[in-house]
């Protein structure tokens, strides 16, 4: 059953049984305890579309001793995989998946995949913040290629609706 989100420009549709099945798939090897971190309301957030919070991707960005103190000075970005669609997008996002450029490199998407995005003039992919983090939901072809071995990126990436959506925070709770 697929449970419908909208967070400022982003409409997603999530399977969350398909979620936790995933996440049950990923071996954990965080060195930190989430839940230590994030508030229950941003728990919450992520716990909603059936994300494991041990079997997250997360870096910790520490502010160096000599450097002024600002909101990006000790945060964590925690990123993960839903199952899913994304059916929504940032007119920002629109230019970096679609716009055409003049160098002879592939397409990202194959031929008819752009009539498939649904672009929102509601929020932007740098303002969107929900419970004190800055949130922003994109397509998994980016990250996927990046994993890819052989830089062969599976096929059904190359499709909008893959049935994965990539989701990302950025957490100060100081």
């Amino acid at each position: 059953m697929i449970t419908n989100y909208e967070y400022g420009p982003w409409k997603v549709g999530v399977d969350i049984e398909r979620t936790k099945e995933y996440h049950q798939s990923i071996t954990s090897n965080l060195d930190v305890n989430l839940k230590t971190i994030l508030t229950a309301e941003q728990v919450e957030f992520f716990e909603s579309f059936g994300i494991d919070l041990t079997k997250v991707e997360v870096h910790h960005n520490k502010r160096v001793e000599d450097e002024e103190e600002t909101i990006f000075s000790d945060v964590y970005s925690i990123r993960a995989m839903l199952c899913g669609d994304l059916y929504s997008i940032s007119r920002e996002q629109e230019e970096l998946y679609f716009e055409e450029d003049d160098t002879d490199e592939e397409s990202l998407f194959v031929e008819g995949e752009r009539e498939n995005v649904v672009v929102s003039d509601s929020g932007s992919l740098f303002d969107t913040g929900y419970s004190g983090m800055i949130i922003a939901f994109s397509h998994p072809v980016m990250y996927r290629a990046l994993q890819a071995e052989n830089n062969e990126l599976d096929e059904k990436y190359r499709k909008w609706f893959c049935g994965e959506v990539f989701v990302k925070a950025i957490v100060n709770n100081k």
